[in-house]
């Protein structure tokens, strides 16, 4: 059974988040949680986060044909109450579908342009420590506007929370690969 948003769920979609419907689905499809069914329905509720929208989300999808019906945000779903570690579980969901989004993207780019994020860090010594991980973009970034975009910043924040170092920052750099720029980003 293949899933696809009807014409609802697509509008509610693209107001709603800014990844691609194909990505929505397959979202939905590899990266939820299922809540339950509707009583004497075949309509399972899922749970599941998006890193770029920073928010949970609820779609609604008839399982007999595929459909999603709507996709709601989590404050708009009273159905059933929604149990915390599943918020925890959906996120770390989310953050492994951001990784396969951008594995993706680099892969289909091959090698465009390479960015270098340096994060200065606070060791349990009190010692920094730098730690660099790169970002690959399409287009180039002009690095005075990069800190305040927020699909960069959500790249930044989704790394630092997939390695567990989110409350350790100290300050974080963004360099261009050939380091002829390099800007500060505050408030990660």
């Amino acid at each position: 059974m293949k899933t696809t948003l009807l014409s609802h769920a697509l509008e509610r979609a693209l107001t709603r988040l800014t990844i691609t419907p194909e990505e929505i689905v397959e979202l939905i499809d590899n990266f939820s949680i299922s809540l339950g069914y509707e009583d004497g329905t075949k309509k399972v509720h899922k749970i599941f986060y998006s890193f770029l929208d920073d928010s949970h989300f609820v779609a609604i999808q008839d399982e007999e044909n595929g459909e999603i019906i709507t996709i709601l945000p989590v404050e708009y779903h009273n159905r059933w109450v929604i149990p915390t570690d599943l918020f925890t579980e959906t996120m770390d969901l989310g953050l492994d579908f951001d990784f396969v989004i951008e594995e993706r993207a680099i892969e289909e780019t091959r090698y465009v342009k390479r960015y270098i994020i340096r994060v200065s860090l606070r060791a349990d010594d009190g010692k920094e420590t730098l730690v660099d991980f790169p970002i690959f973009s399409k287009d180039n970034i002009d690095l005075r506007d990069a800190s305040n975009d927020p699909c960069i910043r959500k790249k930044i924040r989704s790394y630092l929370i997939k390695n567990f170092i989110e409350d350790k920052v100290l300050f974080v750099l963004m360099t261009d690969d050939t380091f002829n720029t390099t800007v500060k980003v505050e408030n990660i």
